[in-house]
């Protein structure tokens, strides 16, 4: 769940991770990256991606209500998000 102005950091992964995110609300949630990717996730659609090492993902929720995601990773090393380290 992502709060109303809030969003998930993934920070530079130190060993490329195959995300993928499924927006499990009727918002779309914007994607800010350096990356050559898209800029959002659509209502009720899923994300694939493989996010190259020392690169990051920015999700965000420029909505007034909370919205759902289910986010699943695979990495050789773990991965931070929100500061929290992954395994």
């Amino acid at each position: 769940m992502i709060a109303s102005g809030d969003s998930i950091i993934i920070n530079k992964v130190k060993s490329p991770a195959t995300l993928s995110i499924k927006n499990l609300s009727d918002k779309e949630v914007e994607l800010v990256s350096k990356l050559t990717m898209q800029k959002s996730i659509e209502a009720q659609s899923e994300f694939n991606y493989r996010l190259p090492k020392k690169s990051n993902l920015i999700l965000v929720n420029a909505n007034a209500e909370p919205v759902s995601i289910h986010l699943h990773y695979s990495s050789n090393k773990p991965i931070i998000i929100n500061n929290k380290e992954l395994r």
